[in-house]
């Protein structure tokens, strides 16, 4: 029995429903791949409901699709043959949602074995990063229907909800005072702008053989520091594949992705500064997103790895890395 979902995809978008591959790894949407005028492409089909804002998908692909037009290395919505990003099945504008990207080459950074990455791939992730925040300098939504919300309005990696727990009242004193800190910061054009906010090897497909990186997964795009971005590359980096001294490891790879970086974008010493603040802001949520989950029972490896000693860490006020973040920018170019 056909199924008239992807029977209206494949109207909107050119393919026929036989060419459709069904992909593993859609845990909301049902994900599918097909060819088209030899290349390959992923169609997405997200199923209604009530969390499901179309405004803000609208302006999520608006963003994804000025960056692909742009040079940056993002796996931008193609357009259906009625010019739109995105499509709904149905007249109402409420049935399933779809949305067709190119896919792109490599895997999933975050299931690479520390070895595939060498310095120029470390290099060249800085480097995708950069491009990214250059052409975010000169985004403008088309409309202001389609602005997306400033870091600290949404839930994200960077804000969490306030537990009513009184264990986490040490945690949540910490945070007050890094957000009072980072109230005082400038949000100028060349540090503050349109964001990833979810800059981790799990979000870029790489491939070590050409060192292409493709990024997708905005839908936490959000305004904020650049130098947020950054932080959460070092921290995803360091929870990964941390080895025996976490100074030495973190400085390697810093030197690597800010030469990158630099590349594309500029960063002043006061941004590299701020490293710190960032990272720690981002420790303190993390450990607020996933403490209820650290079980005995839960065997997530990512879990294990960021959890152990965190809430000494936090209560002390140690720093996420210790490193001058400034001298090393200083090495890397900056």
């Amino acid at each position: 029995m056909s199924d008239p979902i992807l029977t209206y995809a494949a109207h909107c978008y050119d393919f026929t429903v036989a060419s459709l591959t069904p992909l593993a790894g859609g845990h909301f949407s049902r994900v599918y791949e097909f060819r088209r005028d030899g290349r390959e492409y992923v169609l997405r089909v997200t199923p209604p409901d009530p969390d499901v804002d179309m405004q803000a998908m609208r302006a999520i692909l608006a963003w994804m699709r000025h960056l692909a037009d742009h040079g940056a290395s993002v796996a931008g919505p193609v357009p259906s043959r009625h010019g739109r990003l995105i499509e709904a099945v149905g007249d109402d504008a409420k049935g399933p949602l779809l949305t067709v990207f190119p896919k792109a080459p490599g895997v999933r950074g975050e299931t690479l074995a520390w070895g595939a990455w060498d310095d120029a791939l470390i290099t060249r992730l800085g480097q995708t990063l950069g491009k990214l925040h250059a052409v975010a300098q000169t985004y403008m939504p088309p409309d202001e229907s389609l602005r997306r919300p400033t870091w600290d309005v949404p839930i994200n990696c960077y804000h969490q909800p306030a537990p009513t727990n009184p264990a986490y009242a040490f945690v949540l004193e910490k945070r007050r005072a890094l957000l009072d800190y980072l109230a005082t910061l400038p949000r100028d054009a060349e540090s503050y702008g349109l964001i990833h906010g979810d800059f981790h090897g799990g979000n870029c497909f790489v491939d070590p053989a050409t060192r292409t990186i493709t990024v997708f997964d905005f839908d936490d795009c959000v305004y904020g520091w650049y130098g947020m971005d950054i932080a959460m590359s070092v921290l995803d980096a360091l929870v990964l594949y941390d080895g025996a001294d976490s100074g030495a490891f973190a400085e390697h790879f810093l030197r690597c992705y800010l030469r990158g970086y630099l590349a594309e974008k500029s960063l002043a010493p006061f941004w590299a500064g701020q490293l710190p603040y960032f990272l720690k802001l981002l420790e303190v949520n993390l450990y607020l997103m996933v403490a209820p989950y650290a079980t005995p029972e839960n065997d997530d490896p990512w879990i294990a790895r960021f959890m152990p000693e965190r809430a000494r860490r936090i209560a002390e006020d140690v720093p996420y890395v210790a490193l001058d973040f400034r001298k090393i920018l200083k090495i890397s170019g900056g």
